[in-house]
């Protein structure tokens, strides 16, 4: 798995982090990508990507499932802050995963 990674050297600088914080996000990303892929190869029409340390609240699946029939969509985000809680169709997770190896070391 691990030399499916890129190399997280000589990437620019962004937000006036430190080198580490950028080889930690730029990590992010990739990690991202891979779990895409990963979940591409599974069963099921979509990948909801919630974050550890997310508390549902009562019938959040009901919810999410009538937003999925009642709205059109590419990406049902359910927060502002970062990649808390997306939704993908699963047909869309490999372009999705290109895109973010893509631009990783740009994160």
């Amino acid at each position: 798995i691990l030399s499916e990674y890129k190399p997280l050297i000589n990437l620019p600088s962004s937000h006036g982090d430190s080198e580490a914080a950028i080889k930690w996000r730029s990590k992010q990303v990739l990690d991202y990508a891979f779990i895409f892929r990963e979940a591409a190869k599974t069963d099921g029409d979509y990948y909801l990507h919630l974050e550890d340390d997310i508390i549902c609240k009562d019938e959040f699946d009901i919810k999410i499932a009538d937003l999925i029939e009642n709205i059109e969509w590419k990406i049902i985000r359910f927060s502002t802050l970062g990649f808390i809680g997306l939704l993908f169709r699963k047909e869309d997770l490999i372009s999705v995963a290109d895109y973010f190896d893509s631009r990783y070391a740009e994160s």
